[in-house]
């Protein structure tokens, strides 16, 4: 990704601060879908609630 910056004319800095940025962003979206595709934080938000939101059968006389 430097080298074709560089080779249409982006200054160098300008060059370097595109790639880290652009790298940090793949980078978090990587460590994001690897989270989720290892199921690493398990979501206590969603358990909770399943838990307490069970419906129970009333019978009504």
């Amino acid at each position: 990704m430097h080298f074709y910056l560089l080779t249409i004319g982006y200054e160098p800095y300008l060059t370097s601060i595109i790639a880290h940025v652009s790298s940090a962003i793949m980078f978090a979206i990587m460590v994001n879908l690897g989270a989720k595709t290892t199921k690493l934080f398990n979501n206590r938000y969603n358990q909770r609630n399943s838990k307490s939101n069970i419906k129970y059968k009333t019978t009504t006389s």
